[in-house]
């Protein structure tokens, strides 16, 4: 599970197509950190679930990793 922080800021600011933006991008980072078989998808909110099937506990930490890299790397 993630989220994205300080995301009521965001929508306060820009309005919430601007909030929909960030969450299509944000979708997207994660997503390009993934397998063709992983999965996100949103709960709810800022909130996001993925699924990594037959993924061991280390592997995911280290996706988890590379997600939150690629996001301090190029922020919104």
């Amino acid at each position: 599970m993630l989220d994205i922080d300080h995301f009521k800021s965001i929508n306060d600011t820009y309005g919430h197509a601007g909030g929909d933006c960030v969450l299509v991008y944000a979708a997207k980072r994660a997503q390009a950190c993934l397998k063709q078989h992983d999965l996100i998808g949103r709960l709810g909110g800022e909130e996001f679930a993925v699924l990594l099937p037959g993924c061991a506990v280390e592997q995911a930490h280290q996706v988890a990793h590379r997600i939150l890299h690629l996001v301090q790397k190029d922020p919104f």
